[in-house]
């Protein structure tokens, strides 16, 4: 009896086991397997960045070029960026300058263009030249002066220092003075223009730095000189009055382009020229000073 009771007791656990494990079984079966994750999508790889344009060429000669643009930022990955344009070319002008065939700048000039020889103040002027002043020129003016005494700035010489001025010579003519001018208030050789000399009025005094034949030759002297070319913004000048505390009139002058040019260039040279004859003295009462324009 005992052992039939233990016996069903085992029975009975073996099929409650076996249903608990077909149940459990069950379940599982239920349930559909997870699906599998996708692989993540590549990144693209970025565009490479355009080369930067570079930078524009300096201006040619004169004042320098503005700078080129800077090129432009190219686009990604293919195209390099453009090239900046070049700057622009700077406008350049020849030198203002004054020249004349007989000499060059800081030579020693012919004595045909001096007093070397002939009485004292004669000689025929050099041929000369120019290029284009500034475009705000409206005449020019040309001064013979002794640079050597003006260097020493000593009163009582500094009147000797100034030769010969021509002036109120126009833009719109030939920039030229022919050798040989007269001795003509007005000459005919530069229309419009008109000359004054502290001596043989009105032409051309030239360099005469030795002026007493008879001295000891080893008291000669070289001076400097330059012709100094001005640049005037008016046709015309307004000249000054002779001063009577001034007795080269020559000075006078050279004062007043000084005052009111708006450029300047010279043509210099050197001279040891030794006239035949001392200079004769001069009548205040018999110099003629410049006229009014016919």
């Amino acid at each position: 009896m005992l052992d039939r009771t233990v016996w069903k007791a085992g029975l009975h656990t073996v099929l409650a086991l076996g249903l608990m494990s077909c149940s459990s079984g069950g379940a599982n079966d239920n349930t559909g397997a997870a699906g599998t994750t996708g692989a993540a999508g590549t990144t693209g790889a970025a565009g490479t960045t355009g080369a930067a344009g570079t930078t524009g060429a300096a201006g040619t000669t004169g004042a320098a070029g503005t700078t080129g643009a800077a090129g432009t930022t190219g686009a990604g990955g293919d195209s390099a960026g453009t090239t900046g344009a070049g700057g622009e070319g700077g406008s350049s002008t020849a030198a203002w300058a004054i020249t004349s065939p007989a000499f060059a700048n800081g030579a020693a000039i012919p004595a045909e263009y001096t007093c070397d020889g002939n009485a004292f103040a004669s000689g025929n002027n050099p041929e000369l030249s120019w290029t284009d002043g500034p475009a705000a020129a409206k005449s020019y003016a040309i001064v013979l002066e002794d640079t050597a005494i003006i260097a020493k700035n000593d009163p009582a010489i500094l009147n000797r220092a100034f030769h010969w001025v021509i002036w109120d010579i126009p833009t719109n003519i030939a920039h030229e003075i022919p050798t040989g001018m007269g001795d003509m208030e007005f000459p005919p050789e530069v229309p419009g223009a008109r000359q004054w000399a502290n001596r043989n009025q009105f032409g051309y005094f030239p360099p005469c730095p030795n002026s007493n034949p008879s001295a000891d030759p080893s008291t000669l002297v070289t001076d400097t000189y330059a012709l100094v070319l001005y640049a005037i913004d008016k046709p015309t000048l307004d000249y000054p009055a002779p001063d009577p505390a001034v007795v080269n009139y020559s000075r006078t002058l050279h004062d007043y382009i000084e005052s009111v040019a708006i450029a300047k260039t010279e043509l210099t040279f050197t001279s040891n020229a030794l006239s035949n004859a001392p200079p004769p003295a001069v009548d205040p009462a018999t110099i003629k000073y410049p006229s009014a324009r016919p």
